[in-house]
Order: C-alpha cells, then structure tokens, then sequence
C-alpha cells in the first residue's frame, strides 16, 4: 500500500512550539490516481496540516546553525497490527523521497492490507531508528517509552551536532485497509523537542555602573528524548527523564555576540517534566523553590559578566540565574512541542523599572518569562 504525506506550513504567530508545533493531520484527500499497488499492497493518502505556523524570532539568534523548523526530509513509517489492544509492529519503511513544494510535502510508501492497523511515521528521525530499532513485535505502548540520545553539544542544531531539522512523530486512527483498495487517513504530526528563545538588552554599555557580558550558559538539559511527545496532558504528574544526573548534560556556553548591547539566542531542548514549585514572586524562583527532590534536575541559564562601577574601577564578576518554565515564578516544565521565550534587560539604577527589578553590583535587572501561546508577561517584584 502507498501512502502520499503532506504537511502545511503555516506562518501565523501560534502558541506551539516554536510557537506552533502540533500539525494537526487532517484527512482530505481523496482516492489516489497513483499506478496499481503491487498485489498484497494497498494505497492510502494522508494529509498533515500544520495547527498554526512558528512564532519567529525577534531577529536572526547569534547563535543560529540554520535548523529549519519546519522541514521534513525523511520519514520512517510503521505499520501496526491492532488485532490485539496493545499493537504489534508488522511492516516499516523508511525514505528519503520527500516532495515538497511550498507549505505541503508528500512522500509514498508501501505497506499491508490489516483489518485493524495504524500508522505511526517518524519525520526527520535519528540515526537511531533502523530495520531492527524499534523491534518487530514491539507494542505501541513499548515504543512511547523508547528514548532517543540528544548528544548536540550546543542545543543549536538539535538533538545532534549536525541536525538542521526537528524529530517529529505523527499517529493515524485505527483503520481497516484492503488489498487494492485507495484509502484516505487522519493523523497528528507533532515536535518531540520544545525551544527556547532568549533575549538580553543591555542599557550600560556607555555608563558606569557598566556591565560586560561575557557568556551565556544552560544547565541541567535533557540528553534522551522520548518518542512520544511530554506534554502536560501526559505527564502533569510524572517525571520525565528520571530524577538522575546521567540522564542530563550542560550546554556548551555561548559567546558570540554576548557584549552586545542586544542579543538574541536560541536553543532547543528534549522536553523536561519537572512539576510546579512553591514560589510566588519571580525573585524567589530558584532551586530553593523547585519541586520537591528535583532541584538538581530542572533546566536553567547562567548569564556571566562583570560590573564595573567607573572608569579606572575594578570588574566585579556577577552571574544571572533563570530558572526555566511556562512562567517566572512556580512552573519548570519544557513541554514538546512548545515554545518559550525570556527577555532580560539591564539597566542602570534609579531608572523607571528599578523598584521592580533586582540589584547586582549596582547593575538593576527585569526579566520576562512566557510559554508563548500563555502570552502572560510578569516581572520580579
């Protein structure tokens, strides 16, 4: 059986990551006019319309590698048996025969004729998936707990050094497909991996005090990614990775660009279900507040620098600490398929913002923290 791929590309602001990352499969093809099936196969059409296009960028992030959000360049299609509740894998096939024009890309496989099968396809999937990964015979439930490694040093691209686009899963009903017979399927196609999007404004490069940014670092980032999707929906109250330090690695810092009086950068991250915290105000988000035994795993920036308060003064070195999440004070989660956004800006004392901000070394300080479909701004108290 053959079946033709086709994904929308939609550019209006969502709030999915990359904010607009669940495509939405809708089923509105009609019978294929392709060539006969070979005997014993079946041809099927799918249709992938994306939910809402990627929130973009303010301007091109320093620390860009190119990664296209929205690109799909190969695919591993799985077919399983439902005859049984959990499913059986039965048939695969990967290609790298993508036609895309414009916002809508199809691609034509071969599978076989089952009285209860679905289709589960992997768009730009890891070197990981083969003709014996995952195993013949693996239930459905067994593959969406298989994990991925993320072995990108920078997280840009992602989830490997050399990956300039994003793992996606996508997922048919069950359905009867027969021999010889054109079908038409719905699905979902989703992002496996969130981002995140940072933005540093600093108002002293001309004035004393002056603050000197020197790097930007992120700590505690997940190095396996599931193939399913983490989302609040499936994981509000179950962690994941696991609460250990072997399932977590440190970004290389970033320097590129960081003395600028505005910078932009971005990264992206295997999504990290750390649970709510207990703080309040955004000052008090800190390890401190984080959930319960999961202080030492939830995803965070460090902003290094150095402050010095005149012109033949001393540099005093400071560091800036946010702690991530769908806001700036109690939620460290990193959903899939989400994006998140922080605007940092540094300014001088006794300006406008000062009785909101915090102090370092006579350097003030605001942020912003959103997921951005929440579009809710707070500010520290």
């Amino acid at each position: 059986m053959k079946i033709g791929f086709f994904t929308d590309r939609i550019t209006r602001h969502n709030a999915r990551l990359l904010a607009a990352p669940t495509f939405a499969l809708l089923a509105c093809l009609t019978a294929c006019t392709k060539d006969s099936a070979p005997a014993g196969k079946t041809t099927v059409s799918l249709t992938l319309e994306a939910d809402g296009g990627l929130r973009p960028a303010s301007r091109a992030a320093a620390n860009d590698s190119g990664l296209d959000e929205m690109a799909v360049t190969d695919m591993w299609v799985l077919q399983y048996d439902m005859s049984s509740a959990t499913g059986s894998l039965v048939a695969r096939q990967h290609t790298t025969q993508i036609y895309q024009s414009g916002s809508k890309v199809r691609l034509d496989v071969e599978l076989l004729p089952l009285d209860r099968t679905r289709i589960v396809v992997f768009a730009n999937s890891p070197t990981d998936f083969s003709e014996s990964f995952p195993a013949d015979g693996t239930s459905l439930s067994a593959l969406d707990q298989k994990t991925l490694p993320v072995t990108t040093p920078t997280g840009n691209p992602f989830p490997q050094e050399y990956s300039y686009t994003l793992p996606m899963r996508g997922q048919s009903a069950t359905v009867k497909l027969e021999e010889g017979q054109p079908s038409t399927l719905s699905a979902s196609l989703t992002r496996l991996a969130a981002k995140f999007s940072l933005t540093l404004e600093n108002r002293t490069t001309d004035s004393y005090p002056r603050l000197t940014l020197q790097s930007v670092g992120v700590y505690n980032a997940p190095n396996i990614l599931s193939c399913a999707p983490v989302t609040a929906a499936t994981h509000a109250s179950v962690r994941f990775p696991q609460a250990s330090a072997s399932y977590f690695k440190n970004y290389t810092p970033v320097t590129t660009g960081i003395g600028d009086p505005s910078v932009e950068l971005t990264w992206y991250f295997a999504p990290n279900s750390r649970g709510t915290g207990s703080a309040t105000t955004p000052a008090d988000k800190t390890a401190q507040t984080a959930p319960s035994g999961q202080s030492s795993y939830c995803t965070y920036i460090l902003i290094d620098g150095s402050v010095q308060n005149a012109e033949n003064g001393n540099s005093t070195p400071v560091t800036y600490t946010i702690y991530l999440g769908g806001n700036n004070t109690d939620d460290y989660n990193l959903w899939s398929n989400e994006s998140y956004r922080a605007n940092v800006v540094f300014s001088a004392p006794n300006t406008r913002h000062a009785a909101q901000t915090a102090s370092t070394q006579g350097v003030t300080w605001r942020y912003t923290l959103e997921k951005t479909d929440d579009r809710q701004h707070t500010e520290p108290k």
